[in-house]
């Protein structure tokens, strides 16, 4: 959401589209793929949609979401809106979000879906399981809570690709849960790093459970539980029971319960498959950030030329503090010598040394 936006600022955007609006108070646009909507009353201009398909369809490679989208590539594509709508990033509001990774799974997505896929241990609005095309391309798992839905679905089959494709995401209802003000906030290091906490928590809160071989199960008090663990009509009557009588002990203890039995028989080889390969992609995907601390907090960011070169200069200082840090260290005997000597034509060799290093450094990172 964008405020104080003039009438003539919107007609004067290249490739906006006017498309028709049932409704009185706003003009309807598209934009590449994402609906702008702007109310001429109180001057408010609402983009929406999947910035990923954005940049995607910008770089020519189609209107999808199956590949990687990286942090760098959110920023660059918001730093290309930013300049399309003459927008600081920080005076673009965040409404609500999206977020969630693509992970390569060996087994069926589907599969996963639809058999191993149990229960989410809190209390749920709606738990719902959703077939594309009935089935052929893809299924959803969603679970809707009363401010964020988590969602598990064949992204592969839904994008008609030849490999396993899980997606696993969070959807957001606003963006006060999260602390998301303006688009800057959505780069900084404490957010990035509460975005992975609410992924893992969210999963490790999912009951994930293998196919079981019953012929291996050969003691029947076990047996018996694990047909209850891995039924979710179980889960959902028991969580209503501690909901009435205030309970929730026993619901806590049948949980613990559960996963201690799955462990004993190897049974969250999924899990432990699902969870490793989510952490190891969010860490991929944020391995490369832009420097928001550093230079969006103290400058408006209008265009994109500004925004590659201030990254450009960050990039630099960063080279910079590197091997001006390694200079130091291969001269430390040196430093140590002058240190203890004091002698004059000593530190005169070592200084036009060290001038001449940092000399060559300069036009290697030039």
């Amino acid at each position: 959401m964008i405020y104080g936006v003039d009438r003539d600022v919107i007609e004067s955007i290249n490739l906006l589209e006017t498309k028709i609006s049932n409704r009185t108070d706003c003009l309807r646009y598209d934009y590449r793929g994402l609906e702008v909507l702007y109310y001429p009353d109180s001057k408010k201009l609402s983009i929406s949609g999947s910035i990923h398909k954005y940049w995607n369809k910008i770089n020519g490679n189609g209107w999808q979401n199956h590949n990687d989208f990286s942090y760098m590539n959110a920023y660059n594509a918001l730093k290309s809106l930013s300049k399309a709508f003459s927008t600081p990033l920080d005076k673009m509001n965040v409404k609500s979000a999206e977020y969630g990774l693509n992970i390569n799974t060996i087994k069926s997505p589907m599969e996963i879906i639809t058999s191993n896929i149990k229960y989410y241990r809190k209390p749920l609005k709606k738990d719902t399981v959703e077939y594309f095309n009935i089935g052929h391309d893809g299924c959803l798992h969603s679970f809707e809570m009363s401010n964020h839905t988590i969602k598990f679905y064949d992204k592969g089959r839904q994008c008609k690709r030849p490999v396993n494709i899980l997606r696993y995401e969070i959807r957001e209802r606003g963006s006060t849960r999260l602390k998301l003000g303006n688009s800057t906030d959505l780069f900084r290091l404490e957010t990035i790093e509460r975005l992975k906490k609410e992924l893992l928590e969210k999963f490790n809160n999912c009951l994930i459970a293998d196919n079981i071989d019953w012929n291996r199960i050969d003691n029947k008090i076990d047996h018996d539980k694990l047909k209850d663990y891995i039924n979710p009509v179980y889960w959902k009557t028991l969580r209503e029971k501690a909901r009435e009588t205030n309970q929730r002990t026993q619901f806590r203890r049948k949980w613990n319960d559960a996963n201690k039995i799955l462990a004993k028989y190897d049974l969250l080889k999924i899990r432990d498959e699902l969870r490793s390969k989510i952490e190891s992609k969010f860490d991929g995907l944020a391995s490369e950030l832009p420097d928001i601390n550093n230079v969006r907090n103290t400058k408006s960011v209008t265009n994109l030329q500004n925004c590659e070169a201030d990254e450009q200069n960050t990039k630099t200082e960063k080279v910079l503090r590197i091997h001006y840090s390694k200079v130091l260290k291969r001269n430390i005997s040196l430093i140590s010598i002058i240190a203890i000597f004091g002698i004059k034509k000593i530190f005169s060799v070592f200084r036009r040394i060290l001038l001449r290093n940092i000399e060559k450094l300069f036009r290697k990172v030039n």
